[in-house]
């Protein structure tokens, strides 16, 4: 019987997730040799090859891309049962922010993880703009956030960076001849910064026909085929779709999903949350990759 150490399978975890030894060795504190050792014993133990290394990147193999999701299944329902039989029981309640532009991505796994196995905390949910929750943590009014914020962002805990996209209605017909039409959640977010500031670098004309109060609102103008946005990667829901790099749009720089907390409103109903979110949003992360 081929027995495994779960730490092989967290290696193959991080290093698709990615898609680079010297970054998965960063995340999880250790050698690159000690990566690919760790990858190489996966990979004997198995009998199958996982990965191709390339010269600037790795990729799946067929086996690999078959093994992933029971890999991942796999580490999950371990933590799981290790939190559950080694964790006493947290009470508390905690009060989260969510932007309302990376809600999509990962909140679902997280209140599920919660109620499963921190049935003792009450988290109660808000969500807002990513602006509007980081003055809210600054008013003590949230004891948790989670929020995008330019990919230069120093505060928090980095939960990911996700690349900046360019998102259009499959209908929308770009002509680079005339302004490009733009719209946007907030004049304040990290998606019009990095926007606009490419446009212009790039000698591109542009217009910005709205400000929507709500991400329902730019989803719906976008959705109509009249105008673009940038969203992160991972968060565009269907029908819109990323503009191809053949579009002629400049090339968007990364986001940084950040998990902010107010100093002082430290508790061990505050901690469980804190780990949740940085595997449930990690999780989504492997999802897109």
């Amino acid at each position: 019987m081929v027995d495994v150490n779960t730490k092989l399978f967290r290696t193959f975890l991080v290093i698709t997730t990615e898609l680079s030894f010297s970054k998965g060795a960063r995340r999880m504190g250790l050698s690159q040799a000690t990566m690919s050792l760790r990858l190489q014993a996966l990979e004997e133990k198995l009998g199958v090859r996982l990965l191709e290394r390339g010269p600037r990147d790795v990729r799946l193999t067929t086996a690999g891309r078959n093994l992933l999701p029971e890999v991942r299944a796999l580490v999950d329902m371990h933590d799981k049962m290790i939190d559950r039989l080694s964790a006493p029981p947290v009470v508390g309640a905690i009060r989260l922010g969510v932007g309302e532009d990376c809600v999509a991505s990962f909140l679902p796994g997280l209140m599920r993880d919660v109620s499963d196995d921190c049935s003792g905390v009450q988290l109660d949910v808000l969500c807002r703009t990513s602006s509007c929750l980081q003055r809210m943590i600054e008013a003590r009014k949230l004891d948790l956030a989670v929020l995008i914020l330019p990919g230069n962002a120093r505060s928090g805990l980095d939960l990911c960076r996700p690349n900046l996209q360019w998102v259009a209605s499959p209908g929308f017909a770009l002509d680079l001849r005339l302004p490009v039409p733009l719209v946007w959640h907030e004049k304040d977010s990290c998606f019009r910064a990095s926007g606009t500031a490419a446009l212009e670098k790039s000698g591109i004309s542009y217009r910005e026909v709205l400000f929507g109060s709500d991400e329902r609102v730019v989803q719906a103008a976008v959705e109509a085929g009249t105008a673009v946005t940038v969203m992160a990667e991972g968060t565009v829901r269907a029908p819109l779709k990323p503009l191809c790099p053949r579009s002629g749009l400049p090339r968007l720089g990364r986001a940084s999903i950040r998990l902010l907390e107010t100093p002082g409103t430290e508790s061990e109903a505050a901690e469980a949350v804190k780990r949740k979110i940085v595997k449930a949003c990690r999780g989504a992360e492997a999802k897109t990759a």
